[in-house]
């Protein structure tokens, strides 16, 4: 079984965060980036997250996108 990925750090690079992007993912704790505007729909559903740090700048979230987390 594998440990996954423990920190996962969206950079202040990106703007958007696609559909279903990290489905699945076995990701602990999450960073997502000052500059991301735009979580899509399902982005980080069925992952393992533990921890969310998200910015102030998110303006537009999608349908579910941290279900079954």
């Amino acid at each position: 079984m594998s440990a996954g990925v423990q920190t996962l750090e969206i950079p202040d690079s990106v703007t958007t965060i696609k559909y279903r992007a990290f489905r699945s993912c076995d990701i602990k704790n999450l960073v997502i980036g000052k500059n991301v505007e735009t979580i899509g729909a399902d982005a980080f559903s069925y992952s393992s997250l533990e921890t969310l740090m998200i910015s102030a700048s998110v303006k537009e979230i999608g349908q579910s996108p941290f279900v079954k987390c």
